[in-house]
This record gives structure tokens, sequence and C-alpha cells, in this order.
């Protein structure tokens, strides 16, 4: 198949159509409804899929080690007391127990956390330790983000591809089905 007649069969054609105001009015719709198809499937499959494939953050805190050695972006935690478990936004430790196992493993801030865990949970330590202002305005980590580039490329190229599709069925659907209708329906026969 050449194509001019795969251009035939998906675009209606009749003479003197590209003279109405309709059809052009119509076909810049389609067109345009297209673009920004295409446009807004790169962003909503981008987000759908996510960048946890490609994409990996480490955390260093400043209680371990190498942190001023190490380069990445500096971040404060923040400590909350919430009404059943404490709230901890810091890095990767996001529960009571990563943040508890965290700071006993590099820091003796905490000596006796076995001790205290005898007699109450991670989230009442967790509570008493950011009531006592312990950790508040101490605690600061970096963020270091290494990218895989073969899965990020891969991942480029699955979201174009994917799009472009999209944008192709978009476009027949309404070039080859809704319009054809519209135009049977004004001329009451078939294209030619």
């Amino acid at each position: 198949m050449n194509l001019n007649k795969i251009k035939k069969n998906l675009i209606p054609t009749k003479p003197d159509l590209h003279k109405r105001w309709w059809h052009r009015l119509i076909s810049v719709l389609i067109y345009g409804s297209t673009i920004t198809f295409f446009i807004f499937s790169l962003v909503g499959i981008a987000v759908l899929i996510g960048s946890k494939d490609w994409k990996i953050d480490y955390y260093i805190y400043n209680f371990e080690d190498k942190y001023l050695e190490v380069k990445g972006k500096e971040r404060t935690c923040s400590f909350y007391t919430g009404f059943t478990s404490p709230i901890i936004n810091c890095g990767d430790l996001k529960n009571s127990t990563d943040f508890l196992e965290k700071i006993n493993r590099t820091n003796t801030a905490i000596e006796s956390l076995k001790i205290l865990r005898e007699t109450r949970t991670d989230d009442e330590i967790v509570k008493e330790i950011i009531n006592t202002r312990k950790v508040n305005d101490k605690i600061s980590y970096k963020v270091l983000t290494t990218i895989k580039y073969k899965t990020f490329s891969l991942y480029l190229l699955y979201i174009f591809g994917s799009s472009i599709f999209l944008s192709i069925i978009w476009f027949i659907i309404w070039e080859s089905v809704i319009y054809r209708t519209l135009l049977y329906i004004i001329y009451g026969r078939k294209n030619e």
C-alpha cells in the first residue's frame, strides 16, 4: 500500500471540501486536539510511571561519618508529635523504628535503646525525644541523586512511543470515524 492510499482511507475527501469553512474549522480542531492530546499523554504517562526505576536517591545524615565530605542538597529534618505516632520528615526515615535504628547504629546519643524498648514502644521513645528537643533543628541530611541512564533512556523511549501511538489512535478516531460519519450525514452517501 502506498502513502496516498493510506491517506485516502484515513482522511475523508470530497471535491471542493477544502473550500468549506466548517471543514477548515474541524481540521484545525482535530489536528489541534491531537497535538494537545500528545502533550497531555506525555505528561500523564510520565506521572503514572514515575521515576522509581531510573532515579535513585541516597541520604546521608549529619550524625554519620562522611557527612561533611559528601556534596549534595542539604535539608533539615522536621519532627512533630502526632496523635498516635510521631511524624518524621527526615529523608528516607519515615517511621519511629527506622529513625531509632539509624541513630542507634551511628550515634551514641541513645545509649540505652534496648533498655528503653523493654518498657516503651518506639513511637513513645521518639515522642519523648521530640518533646525534650533532643533532635529538633539538629539533624539534617543531604540528598544525592543518581540516574541510571540506560533505564532513563528506555523510560523516555517508552513514554514517547506510547504517546505517539495513543495520539495516532486519537487522530484516527476523530478523522476517520467521527468526521467521516459527519460527512456521511451532510452529503448522504459514501466518500469517493
